[in-house]
């Protein structure tokens, strides 16, 4: 993220919205990182563009964007809908 802009908190609603709907609690954790705050963590993963989300465990994306659809999100993570997850909106 880059500040406390509503472009942010938009960014990570949806981010945290695709993680309610495709994955089971404890599955995922989420770390935000402000980029004017944390330059060096941009640079260290080629982060250049925000909002920007990494997922770092079997596999590593990156998707630089937005998260709005997040049907998208979740193919583009290669993240699959969890058999006992719900679809909250």
């Amino acid at each position: 993220m880059a500040g406390a802009t509503p472009r942010s908190a938009h960014a990570r609603a949806d981010l945290e919205r695709m993680c309610r709907r495709f994955l089971d609690p404890g599955e995922f954790q989420i770390e935000v990182v402000d980029v004017l705050v944390r330059p060096d963590l941009a640079l260290a993963h080629d982060v250049l563009l925000v909002p920007a989300v990494i997922r770092q465990d079997l596999v590593y994306r990156k998707v630089i964007g937005d998260f709005s659809d997040i049907e998208r999100l979740a193919r583009a993570l290669a993240i699959r809908e969890s058999s006992s997850s719900t679809s909250i909106d």
